[in-house]
């Protein structure tokens, strides 16, 4: 993916990215997802 950084009026910046193909895009939503889903089954274990 190409990172693009957008600098803000008051300081501080966002990075934007713009991914090559669908694929990355699903793969990185699949990642993020797992993620999430073993945060809260870790989470959930500890109660």
């Amino acid at each position: 993916a190409k990172r693009i950084q957008k600098n803000l009026l008051r300081g501080g910046y966002v990075f934007l990215y713009k991914p090559y193909n669908k694929d990355e895009i699903k793969n990185k939503m699949k990642e993020i997802t797992y993620k999430w889903y073993k945060s809260v089954e870790e989470h959930i274990d500890k109660l």
